[in-house]
């Protein structure tokens, strides 16, 4: 990941970097093959937005990820190469976003917060 302020992808990620950064856990895959069953195109776009999360804090449009972080992930969910990420409409892109900051126990700054940092 590039170090700056606001995290982003590398411009060309190293294998020991994907490998590193970008490698689910035995449980993360067990978590995108138990939500995803019956969809490979689902479970990759997930994986992604997870991922990326993961490594930069904050969760990126499919369309900004990386290739070779979408072909390394597709290697580690053991899918075919022509498997590509589903395209995901705007609802569905905010309910996995949701999903994820769930999943890091994130909360959203909304008004509350905001009450609190004044």
């Amino acid at each position: 990941v590039d170090r700056t302020a606001y995290p982003r992808f590398p411009k060309t990620a190293r294998s020991r970097e994907l490998a590193t950064a970008y490698t689910p856990s035995d449980a993360e895959l067990e978590l995108f093959n138990t939500r995803f069953k019956r969809s490979s195109g689902h479970r990759l776009v997930f994986a992604m937005l997870y991922k990326a999360f993961q490594s930069l804090g904050y969760v990126r449009e499919p369309r900004e990820v990386p290739g070779s972080v979408v072909a390394h992930l597709r290697k580690c969910l053991r899918l075919r190469r022509d498997v590509d990420p589903a395209r995901i409409d705007p609802t569905t892109f905010r309910r996995y976003q949701r999903d994820i900051l769930a999943y890091f126990s994130v909360k959203r700054f909304d008004g509350q917060a905001l009450h609190v940092v004044r």
